[in-house]
């Protein structure tokens, strides 16, 4: 789990400072809104994800049909590919 530290010093997990950021009504949370704001941030998050596929599948497709390489060529780019998409990407 990741931490983060609060205005005075105290260690605070990433998701309770994210759940700092929820909508209040009069003090407490407003639990409604905060689902409906976590629900759209999930699905812009796989909408995201599914895009990133996309392009990585296309790209493997582009590289594949441009090289027209064998199967051990072909094994060695893809593990290329997902090498460089480890660094690049997370």
């Amino acid at each position: 789990m990741q931490y983060r530290k609060d205005r005075y010093g105290n260690p605070i997990s990433a998701l309770g400072f994210g759940c700092m950021r929820f909508t209040r009504k009069g003090g407490a949370f407003d639990i409604d809104k905060a689902e409906k704001d976590i629900a759209l941030e999930k699905a812009q998050a796989l909408k995201d994800v599914r895009e990133e596929t996309a392009d990585l599948a296309v790209m493997i497709a582009e590289k594949l049909l441009k090289d027209n390489i064998d199967a051990k060529n072909q094994d060695a780019l893809v593990d290329g590919l997902i090498e460089d998409l480890e660094k690049n990407h997370v």
